[in-house]
C-alpha cells in the first residue's frame, strides 16, 4: 500500500474485482492489515541515518521510502511525528522470510559497526 490507502478498502476492491471477473472459486479473508507510512528522506533525523550508512557502507545502499514490508510505522508517526527508519541486513541473495535465509557474517559485523557509528552520532 502506498499513503492515503486504508487497507480493508483495498482489500475490499481486491474481493470486488475477483467477483466482478467471475473467480467464483476463489475465497478471501482479511486477515490484517496497517495503514501504509512513507518516509521523508529529506527530515534532518533521517539524513543523519543516511550519512552513518554511508560511512559504513558507502554507496551501496538501498532507500526505500515505503517499504514492501508491513509495519506499525504510520502509527507511531501519527502519534510522534517523528520520522521513522527502517535499517536492515541483506543483500541480493539474502532470500528474505524464505527456508534459507541467510545473512552474511560480514554483513552482521558491519551492521554492528553501523549501530556503534549511530549511537555515536547523537554524543
Amino acid at each position: 500500500l502506498v499513503p492515503d490507502q486504508d487497507p480493508h478498502d483495498i482489500f475490499q476492491k481486491v474481493v470486488d474485482y475477483l467477483k466482478n471477473n467471475h473467480f467464483d472459486n476463489v475465497q478471501a479473508e482479511y486477515t490484517l492489515g496497517e495503514t501504509p507510512y512513507r518516509s521523508d528522506l529529506s527530515a534532518p533525523e533521517i539524513q543523519r541515518v543516511i550519512k552513518t550508512d554511508k560511512q559504513i557502507y558507502g554507496n551501496d545502499i538501498s532507500l526505500l521510502p515505503t517499504t514492501p514490508g508491513t509495519g506499525p510505522m504510520a502509527y507511531f508517526y501519527n502519534n510522534f511525528k517523528s520520522p521513522i527508519a527502517a535499517i536492515g541486513i541483506g543483500y541480493s541473495d539474502s532470500a528474505d522470510h524464505a527456508p534459507d535465509e541467510n545473512v552474511r557474517i560480514k554483513d552482521y559485523f558491519d551492521h554492528v559497526d553501523f549501530t556503534k557509528e549511530l549511537i555515536k552520532s547523537y554524543e
